[in-house]
């Protein structure tokens, strides 16, 4: 497991958890983190998980293998990261973790208890996409937090009317 340091000033505001991957719904749920940690005065979490190759028995191979893809995790991270602070405007928490997917999230959630929700996106078609899938099975019923689907048809307009503070309405 590998986690990003926390910057001091902000160690005491809650985390919205993302699951960053390569997927179109992935880069849907990130917007839609970051617009709601901007409104809400939260931090966005992202959280990438590298589930194990079965086919890999040799530990030399394994260990390699294991490293290569630490690294893709973290570059994948560093680049979501820059979108979190121009979203957002503060810096993410992130999180690496090895083992299936839904064990990791759970974990997670579990061991920081400043995660306040868990935000995903559905993919498009008839199948909402594997994360969606496993956590009808596991997640729902498992996790402590609130956990946010969000539309995979959902737009950066419609994610932003979603957290607009109507000021004509307050005066």
């Amino acid at each position: 497991m590998t986690d990003a340091s926390l910057a001091p000033e902000n160690d005491e505001l809650p985390l919205l958890l993302v699951v960053i991957d390569d997927s179109e719904e992935s880069t849907v749920a990130l917007n839609y983190a970051c617009a709601r940690a901007k409104a809400t005065a939260c931090r966005v979490a992202l959280l990438r998980v590298i589930e194990p190759d079965n086919f890999m028995h040799w530990a030399s191979l394994r260990e390699m293998a294991e490293q290569e893809a630490r690294e893709e995790a973290n570059h994948l991270l560093a680049r979501n990261s820059a979108d979190v602070v121009r979203l957002s405007g503060r810096e993410p928490v992130n999180f690496v973790r090895f083992g299936n997917r839904a064990d990791a999230i759970l974990e997670l959630i579990s061991e920081r208890r400043e995660i306040v929700v868990f935000i995903l996106a559905a993919a498009k078609g008839e199948n909402p996409g594997p994360l969606v899938s496993s956590l009808a099975r596991n997640l729902i019923n498992q996790s402590r937090v609130p956990i946010t689907v969000v539309p995979p048809t959902m737009t950066q307009q419609d994610i932003d009317r979603q957290f607009v503070v109507n000021t004509a309405q307050s005066e």
